[in-house]
């Protein structure tokens, strides 16, 4: 789901590069984010988006906003601003 979009998105910008110690937090984590129910019919959208908010909470830089267009359909959208401003964005997108 969304976790991995997140996971992918930190990766490509450097934030805590060949850092065991952040493998394993990471590693925690994602077992954490498994344990929710996000599988249709019936997902967990405020645990899983919860769980999104507070991790990218935890990650210097990463911003996030929860959108809803459709009453109980929450998109969470977790930014990070890069450093150069001219260079091409890079979008990953989840969905459960």
């Amino acid at each position: 789901g969304v976790w991995v979009a997140v996971a992918v998105a930190v990766a490509l910008c450097g934030v805590g590069e060949a850092d065991a110690g952040l493998d394993a937090q990471a590693l925690v984590a994602l077992q954490e984010y498994l344990r929710i129910r996000t599988d249709q019919p019936a997902p967990d959208y405020a645990a899983s988006t919860e769980f999104l908010q507070r991790y990218c909470a935890s990650v210097p830089s990463l911003e996030v906003d929860v959108l809803e267009l459709r009453h109980g359909k929450p998109i969470v959208v977790c930014s990070l601003l890069g450093w150069a401003p001219d260079a091409p964005t890079v979008m990953l997108n989840s969905h459960s």
